[in-house]
């Protein structure tokens, strides 16, 4: 994004990272630290020590059209792979209960990151983990773009605040649990709560860190993508009922979804 290492990537990338590591070009390793995120584009910026590096250049995507050439990078074993595809829609708009957005879809899907004009210049971000959240279109598979006048948008605020605010936010701080984890403690599937917020709803109604959340609006929650679909299908005010496991026994508890109006680098809900 600038020279002064500032780094654009997807949020579902670092989602569940302890130490975020950029490797350049040239081969150097650089420590990241995360400035901000935003789930529901799936959008997230890293910062790098690092005063010359070489920004990218955005389109205006003022004359994109229908059919025109796209190029994306495709991740996998050296060398880099380049795909190439083409504009199917130059705007798709999709919504769900607590907002919407709008989408560039390519004609092929499958990877992510920036995707770029003929000229090099990037027309969008291809996001992954955002057709769980669409529970009535069919978007899985399909290369969706942000564009780059919502990039921008997105931009603006992550760099300001570090969070988009105004989406469903239940004031928990969960991290999922591996299979491996769960064999050797006999722990259930689910998320575990590293960090209630103090204010939440969640700490009134006495959740507390090391609870298991099992399931969520009667679906059970694996990962934090399965917490996303719930949360971003319904709207701040709404109540949910939430299954919990504490030392081995299960209760119940109607949360109140709230607004994001505050970050933490690992808040996720």
């Amino acid at each position: 994004l600038s020279a002064d290492g500032f780094i654009l990537t997807n949020s579902h990338v670092v989602d569940t990272a302890k130490r975020i590591f950029v490797t350049l070009s040239d081969g150097t390793m650089l420590r990241a630290a995360l400035v901000g995120r935003d789930n529901f584009s799936d959008l997230a910026v890293l910062y790098v020590d690092r005063q010359d590096l070489v920004p990218a250049r955005f389109s205006s995507n003022q004359n994109l059209q229908v059919g025109q050439p796209t190029f994306a990078f495709e991740a996998g074993d050296e060398p880099i792979v380049i795909r190439e595809s083409s504009i199917f829609s130059t705007g798709r708009t999709f919504s769900t209960k607590s907002g919407s957005i709008r989408l560039l879809q390519t004609c092929a899907g499958g990877t992510t990151g920036p995707v770029f004009d003929g000229f090099g210049y990037v027309i969008g971000f291809q996001v992954g983990s955002i057709s769980d959240y669409f529970t009535n279109a069919d978007v899985k598979g399909m290369g969706m773009l942000v564009p780059t006048g919502g990039i921008r948008q997105i931009l603006e605020k992550l760099l300001q605040e570090g969070f988009v605010s105004g989406q469903p936010h239940l004031g928990l701080e969960v991290e999922a649990i591996s299979k491996l984890y769960q064999q050797y403690w006999q722990l259930p599937g689910g998320l575990l709560l590293t960090g209630v917020s103090g204010n939440s709803d969640a700490a009134l109604k006495g959740l507390m860190e090391g609870d298991i959340l099992l399931a969520l609006d009667g679906k059970p929650v694996q990962n934090r993508s399965d917490l996303y679909a719930i949360l971003y299908n319904h709207r701040a005010g709404d109540s949910l009922i939430a299954v919990i496991s504490r030392d081995g026994q299960q209760f119940t508890v109607t949360l109140t979804i709230e607004e994001n109006t505050k970050h933490s680098d690992h808040e996720v809900s």
